[in-house]
Order: structure tokens, then C-alpha cells, then sequence
């Protein structure tokens, strides 16, 4: 008796059996895989947006911020709009033996209701372009030249595309890049220089709304800091505070924990449903290979009374298994990887930070690992069938037919 001729007349012999037992397996194939990439994407997005982050030390006015902070405002209208620091301060903390590099941002007021982002908030921010190293790192395309007058970035939800033209408060921006998706307040601001922050409050007509009449000239509201290595993160913090007075001074160890606290329900979820898939898997893949085994213990009884041995029973139910069962992985990890590819802006957004995906190598290893891993996990699925059918009785399965 032929093995290879026996099961692929069994498979081509039995086709709906056979396409709903493969259809079965791509899907679970699609899902542990498709889960895997999702769980995969959404930690890394978070790692590389808190490395580009960049900024060891965030300094802010004191007055209001731990509240703020707690709440995981993180620098958005709650926590530094209405609250400046002196201009010198820059210097101050810039000149500390341990601080590497400083960058400023002065913060506006947000207009209401704006039509330009798609949640309704956006934030005016002036920067200094030459010393920033926390919001440039995040544009999606490099800028051909220098940040100049009147020309703005633009958050992932700001809605106006790079190369066309804003006006927020009767001043009039030329959008010239647009930064990805981030997960913090930067999605939702608007970045100018300090040169085009000074020509609005210039124009006594502009700026009624987003400059408040109340803020004190060459002021800031928030100082980058980045730490020199071999540096304590925590004796710099100390003595920036020391070295600005009224200040207050943000590890970014605390943005990283809030961030990852706001997204652990999701995490959580994301880990508890791969599990619950993979388990599922399991279960349902033996139970369908034992009910194969029962249909067909008729055919089996016949083949042990013509000379078959349990040891090729047991190979013939084994290699029919795992060639549907490969066969059906094979198809769902590659459509898995085409939905998670195909939906990835879609998991951008819904996620609220930058999804990352693998590299196609990485891909390949991936899809590699969960073949390997799924075949491996649901072995005992594919032999527990295989071994029933290697014990049973070929006189009492033909007695019963009888």
C-alpha cells in the first residue's frame, strides 16, 4: 500500500471536507499571526516614539503642572498655556555642566472648534528650528530647507496636507510637512518658528484669539533638555530647577509610564486575545481531526483487515493532517500579513501612535516562526487523532457495520 497515494485520494476524494478543514486552519493561521504583528507594531511604535522623543529633561513652569501630569496631559493646554518662564532660563540650563543640548517652545492658546484637525483641538507651538530635537525627528518626509516665515508643520491630525495653506486666527500658514502619528500632544499642534511667533505679535489685529494678552514678552513655556552621557538624568533635573527658579522638571521615564499606563487596557487585551487564539486553535484543530477519525473508522477497519498496521495508520492519519494543516497555515499567514499590511494607516490611527511593521526579512522570519510555532503548539492536536486511529479495532468496527 502506497501512503502518499492513499492520502492524496483521501484529501482530493473528500473536497469539501477537505477545503472547510484547510479554511478552518487559514483562519486561525490569520489570526495568530495577524495578532502577533499587531501586539509586535504597537510596542515598537511606542519604543521608537519615546527614543525620538529625544529630550531627557522637559522643564515647565511649576505652577500647575503636576496636576496636569498626572492626568497625562502631557505638555498639551492643561499643562503649560497660561504659565511662562523667563527667556534667560534657556541659558541657565543650558549652561549646567551636564546638559548637552536645550531647545525652547513657547506654547499658544488653542483656537475652538478648529476646522483644520480632525479631533477639534490644535495647539500653535513656536520653536527653534536649528537647536529642536524632538519634533523634527518625527516628519514623515525631510523638509528641502530651513522652517521659514509663515511656514508651519503640521501634527498627524492636523488635516491640511503638506504644501497647502492655513489660516489660524487671521494668520495665514503655508504647511510644509507633516509629522507621524505619535500618540502624544504632538498629533495635534501646529509647529512655526520663533520668527513667525514674533511677526504674529506683531500685527495688533492678528492674534486676539491664540495670543493671550497677559503673556509676558520673551517668555517660554517649555525647555528641552538633553542629558550628556555618563550624566545623572536625576542631579541634572535637580539642579536645572535650582538653576531656574519657579520651574519644575519632568523626567521623561514619567511621560514613558504614562503612555505605556494609557495603552496597557489595550496591551493587555491584545495579549489575552492571542492566547485565546492560539488555545482555540488547539482545541479546535484536534476536535476536527478527531470527528475526521470517527467518520472514517469504516475505512480504517478495512485497511487493517487487508494488512495495514497500526504504524502506517498512524502515518497516513498524521501526514493527511499536517498537509491540510500546513497547507491552511501557509495561506492565512500570508493573507494575515496582506490585511495587517493593507490596514496598517487604519491601526495608526485607532491605536493613537505610530504602528510599526517589520521589514519583508522580518516579515518572512516572522511568518517562519509562527508556521513553526503553530505546527509546533498544535502537534498534540494532529498526533492524538492519528493515535486513535491506530488503535481501533478493525473486527469491531466491521461488526458494527454488519
Amino acid at each position: 500500500m502506497n501512503l502518499l497515494r492513499l492520502v492524496s485520494r483521501s484529501i482530493t476524494g473528500r473536497k469539501l471536507r477537505s477545503a472547510l478543514i484547510v479554511l478552518f486552519i487559514t483562519l486561525l493561521a490569520g489570526l495568530m499571526l495577524s495578532s502577533t504583528l499587531v501586539l509586535r507594531g504597537m510596542v515598537s511604535g511606542l519604543q521608537t516614539g519615546m527614543e525620538r522623543l529625544g529630550a531627557d529633561i522637559i522643564m515647565v513652569p511649576i505652577r500647575g503642572w503636576e496636576p496636569a501630569l498626572a492626568k497625562g496631559a502631557l505638555l498639551a493646554s492643561d499643562l503649560v498655556i497660561g504659565f511662562w518662564m523667563p527667556k534667560e532660563n534657556l541659558d541657565k540650563v543650558g549652561g549646567l555642566e551636564g546638559v548637552e543640548q536645550v531647545s525652547p517652545q513657547l506654547c499658544f492658546r488653542p483656537p475652538r472648534d478648529t476646522p483644520f484637525s480632525s479631533t477639534g483641538f490644535l495647539y500653535p507651538v513656536a520653536f527653534d528650528p536649528e537647536t529642536d530635537f524632538t519634533i523634527q525627528p518625527w516628519l514623515a518626509k525631510k523638509l528641502d530647507k530651513p522652517l521659514g516665515l509663515r511656514e508651519a508643520i503640521g501634527g498627524n491630525c492636523v488635516t491640511v496636507p503638506p504644501d497647502a495653506s492655513m489660516t489660524l486666527d487671521g494668520y495665514q500658514f503655508d504647511v510644509v510637512g507633516k509629522l507621524l502619528p505619535t500618540g502624544m500632544w504632538l498629533d495635534e499642534a501646529i509647529f512655526f518658528s520663533f520668527e513667525t511667533a514674533e511677526a504674529m505679535m506683531r500685527e495688533p489685529e492678528i492674534g486676539s484669539i491664540i495670543i493671550p494678552p497677559d503673556m509676558p514678552a520673551n517668555s517660554l513655556s517649555v525647555i528641552m533638555v538633553k542629558v550628556k552621557n555618563g550624566y545623572s538624568i536625576e542631579t541634572v533635573a535637580m539642579e536645572s530647577m535650582m538653576a531656574a527658579p519657579g520651574t519644575g522638571a519632568i523626567r521623561c521615564a514619567q511621560i514613558y509610564r504614562i503612555l505605556y499606563a494609557q495603552r496597557a487596557g489595550l496591551l493587555k487585551t491584545l495579549f489575552a486575545s492571542l492566547g485565546i487564539v492560539w488555545g482555540l486553535a488547539i482545541m479546535l484543530t484536534g476536535l476536527i481531526f478527531s470527528l475526521m477519525v470517527t467518520e472514517r473508522q469504516r475505512e480504517i477497519g478495512m485497511l487493517r483487515a487487508v494488512g495495514a498496521s497500526r504504524n502506517f495508520i498512524f502515518r497516513m492519519f498524521l501526514t493527511e493532517s499536517s498537509s491540510l494543516g500546513m497547507g491552511g497555515a501557509i495561506i492565512g499567514v500570508i493573507l494575515g500579513a496582506i490585511i495587517v499590511y493593507a490596514t496598517k494607516s487604519w491601526l495608526t490611527s485607532t491605536l493613537g501612535i505610530e504602528f510599526l511593521v517589520p521589514s519583508l526579512l522580518g516579515l518572512l522570519a516572522l511568518m517562519v516562526i509562527v508556521l513553526v510555532a503553530a505546527l509546533t503548539v498544535s502537534l498534540p492536536a494532529l498526533i492524538y487523532p492519528a493515535i486513535r486511529a491506530s488503535r481501533i479495532d478493525p473486527a469491531e468496527t466491521l461488526v458494527k457495520e454488519i
